[in-house]
């Protein structure tokens, strides 16, 4: 814990990470995983976090270990970087700004699901920097489940989407998400789209940022009912986010 939260700075090329140093047992009854707290402390559960971190610095360098404990360490590795990416913010930001932002459904929805697709492709990247691997052989290749099913695939295909209207990869558009914070994508995404159109041509530069604003509040209601998805059908959850 004393590394991983610079090894996220590094990966993600964030401008910092608003973590307090901080760490806190997750309640049991609250049945989450990880929480990053506005006042920029982080909750860890201990059966699936804690206690598989202990585990493979336990075991370190043990070779041959079964499928299901190298997946209990690369869920867990998941979490921390999940946690300590919502943490990223740009400059002269904070996670904690986003507070009230965060209780639009819309904007929760995109920050679950861009800090969850962020954190499950560049899991690898993390892991390397960390040289979890050495730790923990075999890590890199095992398998780890999904969370928030609700919400990446709608956060996928956004990031799709951005990047074809501004020129970009889809995974250039949700690291640029990733390293804001929750009240800032949005921005992010519609300044995306409009510094790569026509529009700076046509609109006074004045007006960019009232422009700006006008993209940004149409890419929200999209977003604002995903969070209501019928979840026990993950074809149809996975179609209909998208």
């Amino acid at each position: 814990m004393a590394e991983q939260h610079r090894a996220a700075v590094r990966v993600s090329g964030a401008h910092h990470l608003s973590w307090n140093g901080r760490l806190a047992g997750a309640a049991p009854e609250r049945k989450v995983k990880g929480v990053a707290r506005w006042d920029h402390t982080i909750e860890y559960a201990d059966d699936t976090v804690n206690t598989p971190l202990k585990d493979m610095f336990a075991n370190a360098r043990v070779y041959n270990q079964d499928p299901e404990t190298l997946q209990s360490y690369r869920e867990a590795v998941k979490t921390v970087l999940h946690e300590n990416t919502h943490l990223l913010a740009a400059e002269g930001s904070e996670h904690g700004d986003a507070e009230q932002a965060f209780r639009n459904p819309s904007v929760r929805a995109l920050e679950e699901g861009i800090t969850e697709v962020y954190s499950h492709t560049e899991l690898d990247q993390h892991i390397d920097d960390l040289g979890l691997e050495d730790i923990a052989p075999g890590i890199s290749s095992a398998d780890a489940k999904p969370s928030y099913k609700q919400f990446t695939p709608a956060a996928g295909r956004f990031a799709e989407t951005i990047g074809r209207r501004s020129g970009l990869e889809s995974g250039d558009v949700v690291n640029r998400l990733a390293v804001v914070n929750a009240e800032q994508k949005f921005r992010v995404a519609a300044e995306l789209v409009y510094d790569n159109s026509n529009l700076p041509e046509l609109v006074p530069d004045q007006e960019r940022p009232a422009a700006i604003g006008r993209i940004e509040a149409a890419m929200k209601p999209a977003f604002a009912d995903v969070d209501a998805i019928d979840k026990t059908d993950d074809r149809k959850l996975r179609r209909e986010s998208a």
